[in-house]
């Protein structure tokens, strides 16, 4: 759709990009740079700005705790462009129902817009900065 679009996908499992480039072909994408990195640790260290970021940060059926924490999402804020959009797939499953509530509170705080669309097992947030 947008052949000129230049990407970066972050993983901090070396395995995971290794099983994509495997299956599905991600070394044959042009503008696709693939970064072996802590998500944390790289949205806090990011001084480019990012039209669209996408978030989907799951340990099993677990939400590492940073993804929730206020620091986090205002270093998500500040590396997104001033007409970016933030993207994020937040865990919908009993434990973390009341959780996805607290957690869209929280964007509302930091953020001028938030979309959320539930879908099965998922909640999604569509974020404007």
């Amino acid at each position: 759709i947008y052949p000129n679009a230049v990407i970066t996908a972050v993983d901090i499992d070396e395995r995971m990009i290794e099983i994509g480039k495997k299956y599905f072909s991600l070394s044959s994408i042009s503008g696709l740079t693939l970064t072996v990195a802590d998500a944390r640790n790289y949205v806090m260290e990011q001084k480019k700005k990012w039209d669209l970021v996408v978030i989907d940060l799951y340990i099993g059926a677990t939400i590492p705790p940073f993804v929730g924490e206020e620091q986090f999402l205002r270093a998500l804020k500040t590396i997104m462009t001033a007409h970016g959009i933030l993207l994020i797939n937040y865990l919908y499953e009993l434990e973390y129902r009341r959780l996805s509530d607290i957690y869209l509170a929280k964007l509302q705080n930091i953020f001028s817009r938030v979309i959320d669309t539930k879908i099965h097992f998922n909640r999604f947030f569509f974020v404007v900065k």
